[in-house]
């Protein structure tokens, strides 16, 4: 099975005044909210965990959105 996991070509590409922290936190979320929805079939308890992980996915974009994006012009 191939790994395809994008956080390892992420790391360290921001220097840490650029929030490279923020940045990993951001990918570590996207790949959970990723895992969870596309799974197949649910239980109760991944219902509970898709929601969490679509709370923290959100949290975590509005923090990148409001610090990362207004230091770069794109």
């Amino acid at each position: 099975m191939v790994s395809q996991c994008a956080i390892p070509v992420f790391d360290g590409l921001f220097f840490e005044h650029h929030n490279n922290t923020l940045v990993m936190d951001l990918l570590f979320e996207l790949a959970t909210w990723h895992a969870f929805a596309k799974l197949r079939l649910h239980a109760e308890s991944t219902v509970r965990a898709l929601e969490t992980s679509t709370t923290r996915l959100g949290t975590a974009l509005r923090k990148f959105q409001s610090t990362i994006c207004t230091e770069f012009v794109t």
